[in-house]
């Protein structure tokens, strides 16, 4: 009897580990005119965003005509960019006015840009601002989070259930806390973290020689067991890089390192 709890409690781990699976059901490279970067999918997993180096310009890239629809060639425009429900497009553009900094938020709406102004929604939403978390919306106005002391945080993102948190401290690794900043899981060295599903996270696996990336695997890793799969060891000549879920957390988007955009889609196991 002895023997047989350790054996059963192995099977048993064996069994809760192997439920815990992400598999590739196919890749795609889109066959675009030109290099994009920064992409990221619209209101479905059958559209996207993506913009040109360093965030110039931002595009609308419908997956089922395979047409590409340019909104603005303006700079900054890729930054924070996202889709409403209603198939609009918000976005910001940069500016600089006797070495001032202006920035001005705009809407794409009904084959139209005009000027807008974001209203204060009362939806859960996180930003990093240096050394601290920033948690706004809900039954507060605003929570301020460390949970690691004086660290530079980056990459904060939202759980679909907006219970959890995860980031990446700068030459510690990356991280998930709840709501509150309680610590939840150390997920170890994975840049760009964003959410899959509530339980899986993805982001990259990249190595640079000091001066440029040399290599990069898109990763997901299971939050409560700490299981990591590579989605694209398959191609060790990919850098592979910025990987963004579907609103579904059924399809991934990423970019190469020459502006290539790939789309992942997968079959999940929790």
């Amino acid at each position: 009897m002895k023997g047989l709890i350790p054996f059963l409690f192995i099977i048993f781990l064996s069994l809760v580990l192997n439920a815990q699976e992400i598999k590739v059901t196919k890749i795609e490279k889109l066959e675009l005119e030109h290099p994009a970067y920064f992409p990221k999918f619209g209101n479905s997993a059958e559209v996207l965003l993506f913009s040109g180096e360093q965030y110039k310009g931002l595009s609308i890239y419908y997956l089922a005509t395979q047409k590409e629809l340019q909104i603005t060639r303006e700079a900054g425009a890729g930054v924070k960019a996202s889709m409403q429900a209603d198939g609009s497009v918000l976005y910001r553009t940069t500016t600089f006015n006797l070495g001032r900094k202006q920035t001005e938020e705009k809407k794409f709406i009904n084959g139209k840009v005009i000027s807008h102004k974001s209203k204060i929604a009362n939806e859960i939403r996180v930003s990093t601002d240096g050394k601290i978390i920033k948690v706004l919306g809900g039954d507060f106005d605003e929570k301020i989070l460390n949970p690691l002391g004086e660290v530079y945080y980056l990459w904060a993102s939202l759980s679909p259930d907006k219970t959890k948190i995860v980031f990446t401290a700068a030459g510690r690794g990356t991280y998930v806390i709840d709501i509150n900043g309680k610590l939840i899981s150390n997920l170890g060295y994975l840049n760009a973290p964003k959410w899959l599903t509530n339980h899986w996270i993805i982001g990259m696996n990249d190595t640079d020689d000091g001066h440029q990336i040399i290599s990069s695997n898109v990763v997901a890793t299971h939050v409560p067991s700490g299981k990591r799969i590579d989605l694209t060891e398959t191609n060790a000549s990919l850098i592979a890089l910025y990987p963004e879920a579907s609103p579904d957390g059924n399809r991934i988007v990423f970019q190469s390192q020459k502006g290539e955009i790939y789309l992942l889609d997968v079959s999940i196991h929790d």
